[in-house]
């Protein structure tokens, strides 16, 4: 019910009553005054005009029409204002909508990736191994003789021979 109350056509029956209404008590307050029975049609402006019986009476009139004119213009704006309103509403909601969904489409294409991450490490790690291997079967082969003599291979050279010289040069001093 309180949805009917905010339509259009309500608020205009209710204005179309109350122009009436004040219409007829000024049109009875006038013809009280002059004794002279006439019946006026509500005029269709906005604004009514009243007779001039009594000036106190007519001034009140006057300005609740014009009270009522301000309100039912206020109206139309915040109806406009609901429409602008419920547009820019719905638009929002289309665009929530249309981030939601991309989100969601985001969120699967990362767990796709983080799966398929996950599946290449061990064979990433494997591969590493194999290379690994495979350098060393390398480096074992560079040394192979094929015509029967061996080959020694001797790796940290410069390391192994500093080490001789440091235990050479101890063992001098502790001679003496």
């Amino acid at each position: 019910m309180s949805t009917h109350y905010m339509t259009e056509q309500h608020q205009n029956a209710i204005m179309t009553f109350v122009r009436r209404f004040t219409f007829q008590l000024a049109n009875d307050k006038y013809q009280g005054n002059s004794g002279i029975g006439m019946s006026m049609e509500l005029p269709h402006s906005p604004t009514i005009m009243i007779p001039h019986g009594n000036n106190n009476t007519s001034a009140q009139l006057q300005e609740i029409c014009e009270t009522i004119d301000i309100l039912a213009g206020g109206i139309g704006t915040l109806n406009e204002d609901i429409q602008r309103l419920c547009t820019e509403s719905l638009h929002i909601q289309n665009v929530t909508d249309s981030l939601t969904k991309d989100f969601t489409t985001l969120q699967l294409s990362v767990q796709e990736q983080n799966s398929f991450l996950d599946g290449i490490k061990p064979n990433q790690e494997i591969l590493h191994q194999d290379v690994a291997s495979l350098k060393q079967k390398v480096e074992h082969m560079k040394y192979v003789s094929y015509d029967g003599t061996f080959i020694w291979k001797i790796t940290a050279v410069k390391e192994k021979m500093s080490k001789i010289y440091d235990v050479l040069n101890n063992s001098e001093k502790i001679e003496p």
